[in-house]
């Protein structure tokens, strides 16, 4: 988060309560207590990205440090919310470069 901002915040706690849900611009209207357009408006200021690819950065985030304890892929793709792990594992070599298999070995975990 670049700019500490009271919805902002309340943004992060929501999101990093719901990873595992499915989560959009508007379910947040309510959480964050602002308009869906606001959120879109002021997401790239606030979060250096659109809400979108904030969540998105949020659940690989989330995926990596699973991945680094060892965790099956399958179930954290299951808990974050993509719909099977290869989806996951393309988004997270996209995202980091490199596969989770890979990343994990590098680790030793």
């Amino acid at each position: 988060m670049r700019i500490a901002r009271p919805w902002a915040e309340s943004a992060e706690t929501y999101i990093a309560g719901n990873l595992g849900r499915r989560l959009t611009v508007a379910g947040l209207t309510w959480a964050v207590g602002r308009s869906a357009s606001f959120i879109t408006h002021n997401s790239t200021a606030t979060f250096g990205a659109p809400m979108h690819r904030h969540i998105s950065e949020r659940r690989l985030v989330a995926a990596r440090e699973r991945v680094l304890r060892g965790d099956r892929l399958q179930d954290i793709a299951a808990d974050l919310d993509y719909c099977h792990e290869f989806h996951l594992s393309r988004a997270f070599t996209l995202r980091w470069g490199e596969a989770p298999a890979r990343r994990r070995r590098r680790a030793g975990a």
